[in-house]
């Protein structure tokens, strides 16, 4: 009802309780309904993100807009983590960059990511975060030399199938590592047809 008693006209907003929190020692504040992500982005505070899409549901998949919870040490998505009173979010952490960094080392493991031939060169948000996070093949490299190292090891212990799933696992990664050099040098070859980089002297 309204004041002088007439029949209130359109919906009843439900009022939403403000909080307030700190992002990287700022202090913010967004709705209740409001995600991490969000309320960084209304103050200006720039998280990575990949699967995250204005206007579609978010789900958290590509794991590249994770921040810590100071006070409990947990890593949580900003898009789908909802604000709260009190909360400490830090987005810029060494163990943060060490996270994103190797999921972007397992996101350019798989496929061909020849940005030199590439349509998207130059506008492609892959490409903008491996130029911030610098990912590179230390983890692919250590998962076969560990598989190297455990190649001669003795198996007492592993059932079959274990033995054969390790067979498989060191074939794959040595499968895989062979694929990263074949398109490193197809890399090499495009730039030098384009004339980014002089060819190699034949030292004659």
């Amino acid at each position: 009802m309204s004041p002088d008693g007439q029949q209130a006209s359109g919906p009843v907003r439900a009022r939403r309780s403000v909080k307030t929190l700190t992002i990287d020692g700022m202090e913010v504040a967004g709705r209740e309904d409001q995600t991490i992500l969000e309320v960084a982005e209304e103050n200006g505070v720039e998280i990575p993100t990949l699967c995250h899409l204005d206007g579609l549901t978010s789900i958290g998949a590509c794991r590249m807009c994770l921040v810590e919870l100071k006070g409990n040490g947990k890593m949580v998505p900003a898009c789908t983590s909802l604000v709260d009173e009190g909360m400490e979010v830090l987005t810029r952490t060494e163990r943060l960059t060490d996270y994103k960094r190797k999921i972007l080392e397992l996101f350019f493991s798989e496929r061909n990511h020849i940005c030199a031939v590439c349509v998207s060169n130059g506008d492609c948000e892959l490409q903008d975060l491996a130029e911030e996070f610098e990912p590179t093949e230390t983890t692919i490299r250590n998962w076969i030399k560990q598989a190297d190292r455990d190649e001669g090891k003795s198996a007492d212990g592993l059932s079959t199938d274990e033995r054969e799933e390790l067979r498989e696992l060191r074939k794959k990664l040595r499968q895989l590592q062979q694929e990263r050099d074949i398109l490193a040098k197809a890399t090499a070859w495009f730039a030098r047809e384009k004339g980014d980089v002089p060819p190699k002297s034949s030292g004659s």
